[in-house]
């Protein structure tokens, strides 16, 4: 929306999460995205987000081990994965990113050649 180059994120355009149309969907800067989402809070429009405020609290390591599993990433699908995932705030998704990782490469070291 203001022509920013860098990082852009997905925006949905009727402030609706679950709807991942292609016409409902479109790129802007954070601060773009915030002001729609602010708008749409103005005017009584769109559907809140619970991404990083979850009502049931941070997701374990488990359950977002099985989200990431479970996920459809190829369709960009709002399904149980992408919520878990979306529920859990930044800093544990890097924690429990690098907590895989360490797993992964453990694995890797233990295969006899």
């Amino acid at each position: 929306m203001c022509g920013a180059r860098g990082r852009l994120d997905v925006m949905h355009l009727d402030g609706n999460e679950a709807n991942g149309e292609s016409q409902n969907l479109a790129h802007g800067c954070r601060s773009c995205n915030t002001k729609l989402g602010i708008a749409f809070k103005r005017i009584g429009a769109g559907v809140p987000t619970e991404q990083y405020n979850p009502a049931t609290g941070v997701p374990s390591f488990a359950q977002y081990c099985w989200a990431v599993t479970h996920h459809d990433k190829a369709t960009k699908a709002h399904d149980e994965g992408g919520a878990i995932i979306h529920a859990t705030p930044k800093s544990k998704r890097i924690e429990y990113a690098r907590r895989i990782a360490d797993i992964k490469r453990s694995r890797r070291s233990q295969v006899p050649f």
